[in-house]
């Protein structure tokens, strides 16, 4: 674990996990505010609603439309902007009343976070030590697991204790910290060629076999990724060990990515395969045990993530392979394809699961990832160096 050590020693990759970790837990805090205003200003969950589907419509419009353009400019500045935009965005509600201020700074928000998310992967992919880059983005991924339960939670207190007001305070206040974290970063610029389109990122899937074959990966990582929380309503909605069912796979995923993310040598095609046939003997366990306890089901989902885990080489590959000048928008293509892929698997298995139950849906899920993983087998020694 030398290399978690060496994260917090060198200037530049401390920044980038600090900033990220500052401005994640603000983020969660910041939603929790924000979802009671919506609902007590439109009187109604469709105001609540309405807030999740515009913050994922800005995200995913950010990552298509202003991928490209991350590496046209200096990337470190990018992101003190990118912070910057939204301490005021989240302060919005506090100055205008109605739900369209709440609206508002949902979309901002939604879109600067894939969008930082995005610059911080090309500043770790161009600037770091090869040797940290998979450290940090372990870190990263562990950081937004735990910091996501521990932003709800005390965002969701302070809303009901103190009011909305303050969580969204505090969520400016991380942004504003996050920006004065990201100072610290070192000038990193891609290409200023400005003729290149908004697909330019995801052309290099279709143009690099092993940059596909890392997509294919994560894809079929992020069809799967939602389902426990998708699904742990109608598993333990009636018991106390709902909480447990929600967390397990987030905690798994935690563990597992600290302990794969320095692991630089497993970065290949076939550790990742293998990954994938994990998940689904994982999810086949997950059929069996959504006919029992919902304790077996937190052992499941604990698992599923502990196989999830395996993600974070696939994200660490696919940074190191795509061009340097390149990266913005190669990181920004790969973000847009995850999250349409978390939000079309959950549906596809929400609708499963409510025609069949929940064992149906991770029986569902663990065949469609099987095949994945089966037909990547079959190719990845032509394709891909194993």
């Amino acid at each position: 674990m030398k290399q978690y050590r060496e994260v917090f020693v060198d200037r530049r990759a401390r920044a980038l996990f600090l900033s990220a970790a500052v401005s994640g837990l603000g983020d969660w805090i910041g939603l929790a505010g924000l979802v009671v205003l919506a609902y007590e200003r439109s009187g109604t969950p469709i105001g609540s609603g309405a807030l999740f589907a515009v913050q994922g419509g800005a995200a995913i419009a950010a990552t298509v439309l202003i991928g490209p353009w991350l590496d046209r400019f200096e990337r470190s500045r990018g992101l003190v902007v990118t912070y910057g935009m939204g301490t005021f965005a989240v302060l919005l509600p506090l100055v205008f009343g109605g739900l369209w201020p709440l609206l508002v700074a949902a979309g901002v928000v939604g879109a600067l976070r894939p969008t930082a998310a995005a610059l911080r992967h090309a500043i770790a992919g161009a600037e770091l030590p090869e040797e940290l880059l998979g450290p940090v983005v372990a870190l990263q991924k562990a950081t937004g697991d735990a910091t996501a339960a521990l932003g709800l939670a005390v965002g969701g207190a302070i809303t009901v204790v103190l009011g909305a007001a303050l969580s969204l305070g505090l969520d400016a206040a991380t942004f504003a910290l996050a920006a004065a974290l990201a100072l610290a970063l070192p000038r990193s610029r891609g290409s200023m060629d400005v003729r290149r389109g908004a697909f330019e990122g995801a052309r290099l899937w279709f143009d690099d076999r092993q940059i596909g074959f890392y997509m294919v990966v994560l894809v079929a990582f992020a069809a799967v990724s939602a389902l426990p929380e998708t699904l742990a309503p109608a598993v333990a909605a009636d018991s106390g060990w709902l909480p447990a069912v929600l967390a397990a796979q987030a905690v798994g995923s935690a563990i597992g990515g600290v302990l794969l993310g320095h692991r630089h040598d497993l970065e290949r095609a076939g550790p990742m395969v293998i990954g994938l046939a994990a998940v689904a003997v994982t999810l086949v366990f997950g059929a069996i045990a959504a006919t029992g306890h919902p304790a077996w089901m937190a052992l499941a989902n604990l698992l599923l993530g502990l196989a999830l885990s395996v993600m974070v080489l696939g994200q660490t590959a696919f940074t190191r392979a795509a061009p340097k000048d390149l990266l913005g928008a190669a990181v920004a293509s790969a973000i847009t394809a995850v999250m349409a892929a978390e939000g079309l698997g959950s549906l596809f298995l929400g609708a499963v699961a409510e025609r069949g139950g929940t064992g149906s849906a991770y029986a569902a899920a663990a065949i469609g990832v099987a095949l994945v993983a089966i037909t990547l087998a079959r190719r990845v020694r032509v394709e891909v160096p194993a």
